[in-house]
């Protein structure tokens, strides 16, 4: 009996672990039933080819934690993939795959370098800017968004400050219309 509770409570604790993980990388995600998951450049490609199993629309963020417009983004984009029934966000972590430009980066930039925004000069230097959101259906980019709203910039000091009221319904309003697609 000692034994099944034990293992009971380490799955309990490995289950929450995956989820704690997410919400300490992006501390603004207050949300503790969140509906992100981590993902790996071999299952966005997968997605990106349509090789994927899944037949309906799937939702993927090109982040990384230390980008302010990534943790001002996230909270934003669960509150409306929840409002739509949406079950699963994927995040992947581009940071060190863009920077050392990876073979799978490398792919997965070919596979959406036609279908995203960019910033400035950043398509030239195959860089995917963060936040990019993508809307995939059967292997096909239906929609992308590219960081929060034109209004939400680093102020005076450096700092991207918090999105305002006006500013949350706008990005709000765009996800819908995003993952609507």
């Amino acid at each position: 009996m000692n034994k099944v509770l034990i293992i009971l409570s380490l799955l309990l604790l490995a289950g929450c672990a995956k989820a704690d993980q997410i919400s300490d990388d992006y501390p603004l995600i207050k949300d503790r039933k969140h509906i992100f998951q981590y993902t790996n450049a071999t299952k966005v490609i997968e997605i990106l080819k349509g090789e994927s199993k899944i037949d309906e629309l799937e939702v993927i963020v090109f982040t990384f934690p230390e980008c302010p417009w990534c943790q001002e983004s996230l909270p934003r984009v669960n509150q409306v993939a929840k409002e739509l029934a949406i079950t699963e966000v994927l995040l992947l972590n581009v940071r060190e795959m863009r920077d050392l430009k990876t073979p799978e980066y490398m792919e997965i930039f070919e596979l959406v370098k036609d279908d995203i925004e960019f910033g400035e000069g950043s398509k030239e230097r195959e860089r995917i800017n963060v936040p990019t959101i993508i809307v995939v259906k059967n292997g096909e980019i239906v929609g992308s968004h590219l960081s929060t709203v034109a209004s939400h910039a680093i102020d005076e000091n450096k700092v991207l400050p918090p999105m305002t009221d006006e500013q949350d319904a706008e990005f709000k309003a765009i996800l819908r219309n995003l993952f609507a697609k």
